[in-house]
Protein backbone atom coordinates (compact mmCIF):
# COMPACT_ATOMS: atom_id res chain seq x y z
CA UNK A 1 0.00 0.00 0.00
CA UNK A 2 0.96 3.45 -0.60
CA UNK A 3 1.70 5.82 2.15
CA UNK A 4 0.62 9.24 0.19
CA UNK A 5 -2.71 8.13 -1.19
CA UNK A 6 -6.04 10.27 -0.11
CA UNK A 7 -8.66 9.39 2.16
CA UNK A 8 -10.97 7.71 -0.50
CA UNK A 9 -8.35 5.25 -1.79
CA UNK A 10 -7.76 4.08 2.25
CA UNK A 11 -11.34 3.16 2.52
CA UNK A 12 -11.10 1.88 -1.29
CA UNK A 13 -8.45 -0.52 0.17
CA UNK A 14 -9.63 -0.93 3.50
CA UNK A 15 -12.51 -2.23 1.43
CA UNK A 16 -10.44 -4.78 -0.64
CA UNK A 17 -8.46 -6.53 2.38
CA UNK A 18 -12.13 -6.92 4.18
CA UNK A 19 -13.63 -8.36 1.50
CA UNK A 20 -10.70 -10.81 0.88
CA UNK A 21 -10.48 -11.52 4.21
CA UNK A 22 -14.44 -12.38 4.80
CA UNK A 23 -14.23 -14.72 1.47
CA UNK A 24 -11.36 -16.84 2.79
CA UNK A 25 -13.01 -17.46 6.50
CA UNK A 26 -16.31 -18.51 4.70
CA UNK A 27 -15.12 -20.81 2.59
CA UNK A 28 -13.49 -22.40 5.31
CA UNK A 29 -16.58 -22.66 7.33
CA UNK A 30 -15.36 -23.49 10.55
CA UNK A 31 -17.11 -21.61 13.39
CA UNK A 32 -16.20 -20.55 17.02
CA UNK A 33 -19.02 -23.25 17.90
CA UNK A 34 -16.69 -25.83 15.95
CA UNK A 35 -13.36 -24.66 17.13
CA UNK A 36 -14.84 -25.07 21.07
CA UNK A 37 -16.33 -28.16 20.32
CA UNK A 38 -12.92 -29.34 18.99
CA UNK A 39 -11.08 -28.28 21.89
CA UNK A 40 -13.22 -29.64 24.26
CA UNK A 41 -13.06 -32.73 22.58
CA UNK A 42 -9.25 -33.24 22.44
CA UNK A 43 -9.10 -32.31 26.20
CA UNK A 44 -11.83 -35.61 26.89
CA UNK A 45 -8.64 -37.54 24.54
CA UNK A 46 -5.85 -36.23 26.70
CA UNK A 47 -7.55 -36.95 30.09
CA UNK A 48 -8.88 -40.85 28.90
CA UNK A 49 -5.58 -41.73 27.54
CA UNK A 50 -3.61 -40.34 30.52
CA UNK A 51 -5.29 -42.49 32.86
CA UNK A 52 -3.80 -45.81 34.52
CA UNK A 53 -4.75 -48.84 32.18
CA UNK A 54 -5.84 -50.92 35.10
CA UNK A 55 -7.83 -47.93 36.84
CA UNK A 56 -9.60 -48.03 33.31
CA UNK A 57 -10.03 -51.59 33.07
CA UNK A 58 -11.52 -51.33 36.74
CA UNK A 59 -14.21 -48.38 35.72
CA UNK A 60 -15.01 -50.17 32.77
CA UNK A 61 -16.24 -53.75 34.74
CA UNK A 62 -18.56 -51.17 36.37
CA UNK A 63 -20.84 -50.61 33.81
CA UNK A 64 -23.64 -51.61 36.13
CA UNK A 65 -23.47 -48.85 38.40
CA UNK A 66 -26.44 -46.76 37.79
CA UNK A 67 -25.97 -42.72 37.27
CA UNK A 68 -26.92 -41.83 41.13
CA UNK A 69 -24.35 -43.84 42.34
CA UNK A 70 -21.71 -42.90 39.58
CA UNK A 71 -22.30 -38.93 40.46
CA UNK A 72 -22.53 -39.32 44.86
CA UNK A 73 -18.89 -41.23 44.31
CA UNK A 74 -17.22 -38.25 42.64
CA UNK A 75 -18.49 -35.69 44.29
CA UNK A 76 -17.14 -37.77 46.76
CA UNK A 77 -14.17 -38.11 45.30
CA UNK A 78 -14.26 -41.30 44.79
CA UNK A 79 -13.93 -43.95 41.48
CA UNK A 80 -16.83 -46.14 40.50
CA UNK A 81 -14.90 -48.83 42.28
CA UNK A 82 -15.73 -47.26 45.39
CA UNK A 83 -12.24 -46.70 46.33
CA UNK A 84 -10.58 -43.50 47.03
CA UNK A 85 -7.28 -42.23 45.78
CA UNK A 86 -7.42 -42.90 42.47
CA UNK A 87 -7.53 -39.36 40.20
CA UNK A 88 -10.05 -39.44 37.73
CA UNK A 89 -10.53 -36.43 36.02
CA UNK A 90 -11.80 -37.52 32.97
CA UNK A 91 -15.18 -38.76 34.25
CA UNK A 92 -15.32 -35.83 36.47
CA UNK A 93 -15.16 -34.04 33.11
CA UNK A 94 -17.66 -36.06 31.67
CA UNK A 95 -20.03 -35.64 34.32
CA UNK A 96 -19.73 -32.01 34.03
CA UNK A 97 -20.35 -32.01 30.31
CA UNK A 98 -23.45 -34.46 30.47
CA UNK A 99 -24.75 -32.00 33.08
CA UNK A 100 -23.85 -28.89 30.82
CA UNK A 101 -25.24 -30.42 27.62
CA UNK A 102 -28.85 -30.60 28.53
CA UNK A 103 -28.43 -26.40 27.79
CA UNK A 104 -25.17 -26.37 26.41
CA UNK A 105 -24.82 -27.30 22.39
CA UNK A 106 -20.86 -26.81 22.55
CA UNK A 107 -20.81 -29.37 25.38
CA UNK A 108 -23.60 -32.06 23.80
CA UNK A 109 -21.84 -32.01 20.42
CA UNK A 110 -18.05 -32.14 21.95
CA UNK A 111 -19.59 -34.94 23.82
CA UNK A 112 -21.34 -37.04 20.89
CA UNK A 113 -18.07 -36.34 18.38
CA UNK A 114 -15.67 -38.03 21.85
CA UNK A 115 -17.72 -41.00 22.09
CA UNK A 116 -18.08 -41.24 17.92
CA UNK A 117 -13.91 -41.01 18.27
CA UNK A 118 -14.03 -43.82 20.98
CA UNK A 119 -16.38 -46.13 18.94
CA UNK A 120 -14.61 -45.91 15.68
CA UNK A 121 -11.24 -46.30 17.51
CA UNK A 122 -12.89 -49.59 19.03
CA UNK A 123 -12.07 -48.50 22.70
CA UNK A 124 -14.77 -49.63 25.12
CA UNK A 125 -17.15 -46.33 26.90
CA UNK A 126 -16.86 -45.76 30.56
CA UNK A 127 -20.23 -45.29 32.35
CA UNK A 128 -20.63 -41.70 32.16
CA UNK A 129 -19.92 -41.67 28.68
CA UNK A 130 -22.70 -45.14 27.56
CA UNK A 131 -25.44 -43.06 30.15
CA UNK A 132 -25.26 -40.05 27.70
CA UNK A 133 -25.45 -41.78 24.76
CA UNK A 134 -28.44 -43.98 25.96
CA UNK A 135 -29.85 -40.53 27.48
CA UNK A 136 -29.69 -39.79 23.60
CA UNK A 137 -31.12 -42.45 21.98
CA UNK A 138 -34.17 -42.75 24.17
CA UNK A 139 -34.55 -39.02 23.41
CA UNK A 140 -34.05 -37.86 26.93
CA UNK A 141 -31.40 -35.84 26.45
CA UNK A 142 -31.84 -33.59 22.44
CA UNK A 143 -29.30 -31.25 21.54
CA UNK A 144 -29.91 -27.77 22.71
CA UNK A 145 -30.22 -24.71 20.71
CA UNK A 146 -27.91 -22.37 20.43
CA UNK A 147 -28.41 -19.28 22.50
CA UNK A 148 -30.17 -16.37 21.43
CA UNK A 149 -28.59 -14.26 18.99
CA UNK A 150 -25.65 -16.43 18.27
CA UNK A 151 -23.59 -15.81 15.26
CA UNK A 152 -21.75 -18.35 13.38
CA UNK A 153 -19.69 -16.02 11.43
CA UNK A 154 -19.08 -13.18 14.77
CA UNK A 155 -16.10 -14.88 15.20
CA UNK A 156 -13.92 -14.44 12.13
CA UNK A 157 -15.85 -10.71 11.28
CA UNK A 158 -14.07 -9.84 14.42
CA UNK A 159 -10.54 -11.27 13.74
CA UNK A 160 -10.96 -10.21 9.43
CA UNK A 161 -11.73 -6.43 10.84
CA UNK A 162 -8.75 -6.72 13.71
CA UNK A 163 -5.98 -7.94 10.83
CA UNK A 164 -6.97 -5.33 8.36
CA UNK A 165 -7.09 -2.47 11.40
CA UNK A 166 -3.57 -4.08 12.60
CA UNK A 167 -2.08 -3.76 8.77
CA UNK A 168 -3.89 -0.10 7.55
CA UNK A 169 -1.56 1.16 10.90
CA UNK A 170 1.63 -0.65 10.24
CA UNK A 171 1.71 0.27 6.35
CA UNK A 172 -0.13 3.39 6.13
CA UNK A 173 0.92 5.09 9.72
CA UNK A 174 -2.73 5.49 10.37
CA UNK A 175 -3.36 4.94 14.05
CA UNK A 176 -6.00 2.65 15.25
CA UNK A 177 -8.25 4.93 16.94
CA UNK A 178 -8.66 8.44 16.60
CA UNK A 179 -10.17 11.12 19.42
CA UNK A 180 -13.62 10.02 20.20
CA UNK A 181 -14.98 13.77 20.74
CA UNK A 182 -12.94 14.79 17.10
CA UNK A 183 -15.40 14.51 14.21
CA UNK A 184 -13.44 16.05 11.54
CA UNK A 185 -9.69 16.30 10.54
CA UNK A 186 -8.87 13.18 12.30
CA UNK A 187 -9.25 9.38 10.35
CA UNK A 188 -8.40 6.21 11.78
CA UNK A 189 -8.17 2.58 10.76
CA UNK A 190 -11.03 2.09 12.59
CA UNK A 191 -12.78 4.75 10.74
CA UNK A 192 -11.72 3.80 7.75
CA UNK A 193 -13.24 -0.04 8.06
CA UNK A 194 -16.45 1.71 9.35
CA UNK A 195 -16.63 3.65 6.39
CA UNK A 196 -15.82 0.55 3.82
CA UNK A 197 -18.84 -2.16 5.90
CA UNK A 198 -21.03 0.49 5.48
CA UNK A 199 -19.98 0.60 1.54
CA UNK A 200 -20.32 -3.15 1.43
CA UNK A 201 -23.64 -3.27 3.45
CA UNK A 202 -22.19 -5.14 6.54
CA UNK A 203 -21.98 -4.66 9.98
CA UNK A 204 -20.47 -3.07 11.96
CA UNK A 205 -21.05 0.36 10.04
CA UNK A 206 -20.31 3.02 13.06
CA UNK A 207 -17.18 3.77 14.34
CA UNK A 208 -18.20 2.82 17.86
CA UNK A 209 -18.55 -0.66 17.11
CA UNK A 210 -15.32 -1.41 15.32
CA UNK A 211 -13.47 0.60 17.48
CA UNK A 212 -14.84 -1.96 20.27
CA UNK A 213 -14.09 -4.89 18.60
CA UNK A 214 -10.41 -3.43 18.09
CA UNK A 215 -9.78 -2.63 22.01
CA UNK A 216 -11.40 -6.17 23.00
CA UNK A 217 -9.17 -8.46 20.36
CA UNK A 218 -5.93 -5.68 21.35
CA UNK A 219 -6.12 -6.49 24.83
CA UNK A 220 -6.62 -10.13 24.31
CA UNK A 221 -3.12 -10.17 21.70
CA UNK A 222 -1.40 -7.92 24.67
CA UNK A 223 -2.58 -10.52 27.31
CA UNK A 224 -1.63 -13.96 24.95
CA UNK A 225 1.98 -12.01 24.40
CA UNK A 226 2.25 -10.93 28.27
Amino acid sequence: MSKTIDWPAIVALTREELQHGFETFEAIDFSEHDAAVVELEDKLEELEKARPKELRRRIIRKAEFDRSYIRRAFNAGLSPDGQAGHAVPYNRMLLVLSRQAQRDQVAYDALALHATVMMADGRPLVPELRMFLIDVAQTKLVRPRRSPGYKIDTYYRNHVIYWVIVALCEELNLTATRNDEARKGQFSACDAVAEAMVAMRRTPQSYKHVKDIWLLLNSKQDQAGA
